[in-house]
């Protein structure tokens, strides 16, 4: 009885569909639906792509320690050392130790040659092209150094870097040195 009960339900389903099919507003909603149905395939398999990828390859937050040399176009020489923490987030926070190496000749920094001062940044780092974007929002001694934005992208050796400065809305200087990356 269950199997004749089953053939008679999918003979009644198949008249239904083919009566729905023959009405135009049926066929319209059917191909409505299809379409929306399509178009949210792509976005929802993107989601889950990357949930999938947050979850598979969750990410620690990294402490990186970059030391190396700061010039600009005028003849400004620094040192530098920058401790930057990054969360798991991305987000980035930390601190850059200037020492001022060299000046111009007849600077009014030329006698402060040796000092130094902290600069306290904070921005992103993307660990996917090991790209730092930080910028400056205190420094202990205005008089030696200013605040600056700073982009620093890590070589594919991963132990060296090169970077740019924007002071003023100009890129006016570089750096290059050396980093280490470790997970926290």
């Amino acid at each position: 009885m269950r199997i004749a009960h089953g053939v008679q339900m999918t003979s009644s389903l198949k008249e239904k569909l083919l009566r729905a099919l023959k009405s135009p507003v049926a066929i319209m909603g059917l191909i409505g639906s299809v379409l929306v149905v399509l178009a949210n395939t792509a976005p929802a398999i993107d989601g889950a792509k990357n949930l999938w990828h947050r979850w598979a390859h969750q990410q620690a937050g990294l402490e990186t320690n970059w030391q190396g040399t700061w010039k600009s176009r005028d003849g400004y020489n620094y040192a530098f050392a920058m401790q930057l923490d990054v969360r798991e987030d991305d987000t980035a926070e930390g601190r850059i130790r200037w020492e001022l190496v060299a000046t111009p000749p007849n600077s009014h920094l030329a006698n402060r040659i040796g000092d130094s001062a902290t600069e306290y940044v904070s921005g992103r780092f993307d660990k996917v092209n090991n790209i730092a974007t930080v910028a400056g929002h205190e420094v202990s001694d205005p008089t030696l150094i200013a605040l600056d934005s700073y982009k620093f992208q890590i070589k594919n050796d991963k132990v060296s870097f090169i970077a740019m400065t924007k002071h003023r809305g100009e890129w006016e200087a570089e750096a290059q040195g050396s980093v280490i990356v470790t997970a926290k």
